[in-house]
C-alpha cells in the first residue's frame, strides 16, 4: 500500500489508521487502537479494550502492519506509572 496517492492537485499521505475490534465494520467493537505513522514507522498507540488481548489479536495487528509493507512498527504505552512511555518492537 503506497502512503502518498496523488488525484489531480492534491497528495494524500496516508499518516493515521483507526483499528477497530469487532465481527465486522459497523458493528459494536470491543477494542480500538490509533497507529500513526511517524517518519515511515507505524506506532501503535491509545489502545483501549474492554477485554484483555489475546496472543491472535497481537498477530491479526501485526498481519495488518506486514500488509501495508512495514518494517517495523513501534507499540507504545505508558508505564504503570502512568508517566514512564514503554515502546516495544513489534516487526
Amino acid at each position: 500500500m503506497k502512503n502518498v496517492i496523488q488525484i489531480g492537485a492534491w497528495c494524500f499521505e496516508i499518516k493515521q489508521i483507526r483499528a477497530i475490534k469487532a465481527s465486522e465494520f459497523g458493528m459494536p467493537y470491543t477494542a480500538n487502537a490509533l497507529i500513526t505513522i511517524v517518519n515511515g514507522t507505524p506506532a501503535i498507540e491509545g489502545l483501549l479494550s474492554n477485554e484483555p488481548l489475546t496472543r491472535q489479536d497481537f498477530k491479526d495487528i501485526r498481519t495488518f502492519l506486514i500488509s501495508i509493507s512495514s518494517e517495523k512498527a513501534d507499540w507504545r504505552r505508558f508505564g504503570k506509572d502512568g508517566k514512564k512511555r514503554k515502546i516495544k518492537k513489534v516487526l
